[in-house]
């Protein structure tokens, strides 16, 4: 859109003073001046002179806005595309954090490993760390989450019964991954964490993230599905469930209508993590519904971002 000054570039009070200036001379010459009614009084509308030279300005004054004044390029900072006003990067780190204690010829460690997603540029920054880093910037949610391991293992490498413990007890691990997809004004975000602290495995947790890059929030699940319709897509679920490689391991009876969605080009995506619906060693779910199948189960919302 562009703005209004420009678009009334005659009705602008300072483009006279600022812009185009001229005055008579004695001999009938013409020079450059400081107001558009003294150059009226000098000139004769009515005589050629006055309308050759009055004509020039004209033109002058058109291939001037043209190159200074009308900028077809101005427009309002929001109707940019999202993904013109910042830039992603992955931040990458891995910190090993070693015990002086030493047990079975070992000294117990926690390993950590960070590949997050960091943004750049104005508001959307502001937001995708309000949402992923609970306020802070990726690189002070790292030092946090280091400190936090740090803490807690000193605390048992330091304890009276240390020395008497398995080795690999105290040890642990942690993994903190982030995959995304940019859309046109969506930015879908999968936040793995993988944390093991002691015992037969670790455990894995995918969360999904829908952002509306446009409106600065976090879509829900019942911004995208009509309140009341959650029941509907239970059905659709099962069959997609039913239909892929692992369904023998799946618990039919313990499924549910998960509200962990994404949004994929074939459709939305419905996520279950290790133990949802099946055992650890089944692994995690995903269906996706095609949104033929879905479009009258979506608000508004979802069938503006989704259904087309």
């Amino acid at each position: 859109m562009y703005n209004d000054k420009s678009l009334r570039p005659f009705q602008y009070a300072g483009f006279w003073n600022h812009c185009l200036k001229f005055k008579g001379k004695s001999g009938g010459g013409a020079s450059f001046s400081r107001s558009r009614s003294k150059a009226n009084r000098v000139l004769e509308p009515d005589s050629l002179p006055g309308k050759i030279i009055l004509g020039a300005l004209v033109l002058v004054q058109f291939i001037f806005l043209a190159s200074c004044v009308i900028n077809p390029r101005i427009v309002k900072e929001e109707q940019f595309p999202p993904q013109d006003k910042f830039v992603l990067n992955t931040i990458e780190r891995e910190e090993r954090l070693d015990s002086s204690l030493i047990l079975e010829n070992n000294a117990p460690f926690v390993e950590l490993k960070f590949s997050l997603l960091s943004l750049a540029g104005g508001r959307a920054e502001d937001f995708l760390n309000s949402i992923l880093y609970k306020g802070n910037n990726p690189e002070q949610y790292i030092e946090d989450t280091i400190k936090k391991w740090s803490d807690e293992y000193n605390s048992m490498w330091n304890a009276p019964d240390a020395k008497d413990a398995y080795w690999a007890s105290l040890c642990g691990e942690y993994y903190e991954t982030h995959t995304h997809a940019l859309y046109p004004d969506i930015l879908v975000i999968k936040r793995t964490e993988y944390s093991y602290t002691g015992g037969a495995h670790g455990n894995k947790s995918d969360e999904y993230l829908i952002l509306d890059l446009k409106e600065l929030r976090r879509l829900s699940f019942n911004d995208l599905i009509t309140e009341g319709k959650k029941d509907s897509l239970l059905p659709l679920l099962k069959k997609g469930l039913s239909s892929i490689n692992k369904s023998e391991d799946i618990h039919f009876d313990d499924v549910f209508v998960s509200e962990n969605i994404f949004y994929d080009p074939r459709g939305i995506g419905f996520h279950w993590n290790e133990y949802d619906i099946a055992a650890y060693a089944a692994g995690d779910f995903e269906v996706i519904l095609p949104y033929a199948e879905i479009s009258d189960l979506l608000t508004d919302k979802g069938k503006s971002l989704f259904g087309n």
